[in-house]
């Protein structure tokens, strides 16, 4: 790949990156107390299922586990994160006005992470 494009590639990365980061700050800025980044197979995997803090307490322990095993197959430790993030999705200060515009911003912004991710990795 030539130099100038994964330049622009890394740029674009660096920004979508930022607006994801930006993104959970709003919504759900607890998630780092339970997943050090988001990038993590886990954690992504997790934004993927579109669902606010009040939404998420609404899944069971093993709904959520069940999901979670699609992207991560070792499950050391994950059911210990599963109630740590129950407990700070229950206790989120996120937004919660215009939860489907919220929705549809972080589809977006997962959808050109890994466009992008893509593009550089593979």
């Amino acid at each position: 790949m030539a130099k100038k494009l994964r330049d622009l590639l890394n740029v674009d990365l660096q920004i979508v990156q930022g607006q994801l980061h930006n993104w959970i700050d709003r919504y759900f800025p607890e998630l780092f107390t339970v997943f050090k980044s988001w990038e993590g197979k886990a954690a992504l995997h997790l934004l993927k299922l579109e669902a606010l803090p009040d939404e998420l307490v609404r899944y069971t322990d093993v709904e959520l586990l069940e999901y979670l095993r699609q992207a991560v197959k070792r499950s050391i430790g994950i059911k210990k994160k599963i109630q740590a993030l129950k407990e700070a999705a229950n206790r989120s200060i996120g937004i919660r006005q215009g939860a489907m515009m919220a929705k549809m911003e972080l589809r977006a912004l997962i959808q050109k992470y890994e466009l992008i991710q893509a593009k550089l990795y593979h």
